[in-house]
C-alpha cells in the first residue's frame, strides 16, 4: 500500500511538472510575453503569501490549496457573516476590505474541469 501511494505521488508529481512546463513553453510563444516577467506565473499563495518558491512542486500545490481554502472559510465566517450581521442589526462599523481568492479555489476543485477533482 505504500508504494503504491508512492509510486501515485512520484507520478503525479511528474505530471505536475510536466503540466507547468508545457504552460510556461505556450506563454513564451505569446506575443506579451517578457522572459522573467513575475506576472506569468503559475501559483496559488498560501495563507497571506508567506512563500515565493522557484519552483513549485505538486505537494507545495496541494499544501497551498489547502491553506486557501481554510484562508476562505476563515474570511467568510470571521469576516463577511460578522458584517452582514452588523448591517443588519444596525450597529455602526468600520468595513473590513479583504481579498477574496474564492475563485482561485473554484478554478482548482470545481467538477468537472477543475486540476482538483
Amino acid at each position: 500500500e505504500e508504494a503504491r501511494d508512492a509510486l501515485a505521488v512520484a507520478l503525479y508529481s511528474c505530471l505536475f511538472d510536466w503540466l507547468v512546463s508545457r504552460i510556461n513553453s505556450h506563454l513564451q510563444g505569446h506575443p506579451t510575453y517578457v522572459p522573467n516577467n513575475a506576472n506569468k506565473r503559475i501559483c496559488v499563495f498560501d495563507i497571506f503569501g508567506f512563500e515565493n518558491l522557484d519552483k513549485n512542486s505538486l505537494e507545495q500545490l496541494l499544501i497551498n490549496f489547502a491553506n486557501e481554502k481554510l484562508q476562505c472559510l476563515f474570511d467568510k465566517s470571521l469576516i463577511q457573516d460578522e458584517q452582514e450581521e452588523y448591517e443588519a442589526e444596525g450597529i455602526s462599523w468600520e468595513s473590513i476590505e479583504f481579498k477574496d481568492n474564492q475563485e482561485c479555489v473554484d478554478m482548482l476543485e470545481t467538477k468537472p474541469f477543475g486540476v482538483i477533482p
